[in-house]
């Protein structure tokens, strides 16, 4: 027995039931979805505020050269980075020192950190 929904397009009635029990009962409760992603760790130090965990082990390199690589960007970029990441400004603030809408300063941000990434790490 079939009934229909659209024009060419039949179901039969046991369908519907078939696509649900796949699915465990208690699958998307609240609990069970976070505890999948959670992980034991034995060494709180890890994940706390501790002076070991808290080290940096390499330097975070050459002032200077992120300052020539800032330097070596187009006008529109450079304005970007300058005002969104070095003096912190939030987006509309940004958007209204430079007359540039948002979603430019945005797509220009997002261009300026992945050519610097590839700038600093020699590729």
């Amino acid at each position: 027995m079939s009934r229909t929904r659209k024009p060419g397009c039949t179901v039969t009635l046991h369908q519907p039931l078939a696509l649900g029990d796949y699915r465990s009962p208690g699958r998307d409760r609240p609990g069970n979805r976070l505890a999948s992603h959670e992980v034991a760790v034995d060494d709180l130090a890890v994940t706390f505020a501790d002076a070991v965990t808290n080290t940096i082990a390499e330097g975070l390199g050459d002032p200077r050269v992120l300052e020539d690589a800032i330097g070596a960007l187009p006008p529109g970029q450079r304005q970007a980075i300058e005002l969104l990441k070095l003096s912190e400004m939030s987006l509309k603030e940004a958007t209204t020192a430079s007359g540039v809408t948002s979603g430019a300063l945005k797509v220009a941000t997002h261009r300026v950190m992945a050519a610097l990434r590839r700038t600093l790490a020699g590729g």
